[in-house]
């Protein structure tokens, strides 16, 4: 179902139903999961059905023509908050939560009274961003926090909190999109011509609708086919590479040369998957079939370890792409590698 237009986290929204009816709201929550799902977007539509000044909080089901609704809409409400980390910078940077001399940050405003709403609501958006200074920073208002604020911090991992954050905040997991919500959204706003299309790049999205976006602006179904039929003939490996590095390297930017990066790393695991999916069904034969001699089922364990090795080894390099590694190095040591096991 949809909720005001986001779709997939049906669970969540009714979690924070019965929270507002029982008058449970926290003062701060830590949403986690991939990008591009909807998180932010979610904890803005809350806000808004938090303060609507016609419907009841806990319906979360905002009119959207009353003052609040209009200003919260039009980014311009002074009870909401948002923050996130600035596009050219690597880290949180401290002067966005406390202000410098001259004016506060929106921890000050946080802690003011409410100019509109009956409360404030601060959303910090690419919280995994946080470094040591800024993350003290909000630290000291989690423990303090002024009354009636909520705080939403939105992330991809609790793990990439402090743990005296994470210790004062309600952990809230979104799960990534489903395939075929994807693949809807992509025809509806026009981003696939076809079905077929949309379902191909909703498969490799890895349920994130900003990623699905990303990849349907990529030339890929070529690039796709060339990788699979390299990997169908592991001796044509090597010449592959100069392909996939062109394919990384024609990027328009840092981010755009990462989701190359990791779209290459996704399609293998697709294919060794695959492969171990076809091994495994020939290892368990049903009652019908004969058993396979002892030649074939050693055939089968080699060419299962060599999956399983590739799998592994295409695993341990997506991390490498938010490090500052050279991309054309890391694709050569790991093509080299997958023909090394293959």
């Amino acid at each position: 179902m949809s909720w005001l237009g986001l779709e997939g986290h049906d669970l969540i929204v009714e979690r924070f139903r019965r929270a507002i009816k029982q008058g449970r709201l926290a003062h701060a929550y830590l949403f986690v999961g991939p990008p591009g799902i909807g998180k932010c977007r979610f904890a803005f539509l809350l806000a808004k059905s938090l303060f609507c000044l016609k419907h009841p909080a806990e319906k979360l089901q905002p009119c959207g023509g009353c003052q609040n609704c209009v200003l919260v809409e039009g980014g311009t409400h002074p009870d909401l908050l948002l923050v996130s980390k600035p596009e050219d910078k690597s880290e949180f940077p401290v002067q966005l939560l406390i202000g410098d001399r001259s004016e506060g940050g929106v921890l000050r405003a946080l802690a003011m009274k409410p100019a509109l709403a009956s409360r404030r609501i601060l959303i910090i958006d690419d919280a995994d961003f946080l470094n040591p200074e800024s993350a003290n920073a909000l630290l000291k208002t989690l423990e303090e926090p002024p009354v009636g604020a909520i705080i939403f911090l939105i992330g991809t991992s609790a793990a990439k909190q402090l743990p005296t954050i994470r210790s004062r905040c309600q952990i809230v997991n979104f799960q990534p999109l489903r395939e075929e919500i994807v693949a809807q959204k992509l025809l509806e706003l026009g981003y696939a011509a076809s079905t077929q299309e949309a379902e191909a790049i909703a498969a490799a999205s890895g349920g994130s609708m900003a990623r699905a976006i990303e990849i349907s602006q990529l030339e890929t179904g070529e690039i796709r086919d060339a990788l699979r039929q390299a990997l169908a003939s592991p001796r044509e490996l090597l010449s592959f590479l100069p392909r996939a590095t062109e394919f990384v390297e024609n990027s328009a930017s840092t981010a755009e040369a990462k989701l190359r990066s990791r779209l290459l790393f996704e399609w293998t695991l697709d294919y060794c998957k695959e492969r171990l999916v076809e091994i495994w069904g020939k290892s368990n034969p049903s009652s019908t079939a004969k058993v396979a001699d002892d030649s074939t089922a050693t055939s089968n364990r080699m060419r299962e370890e060599a999956w399983l090795e590739a799998w592994a080894l295409t695993l341990d390099m997506e991390p490498y792409l938010e490090r500052n590694v050279n991309r054309s190095t890391l694709l050569q040591a790991w093509i080299q590698r997958l023909q090394e096991f293959l």
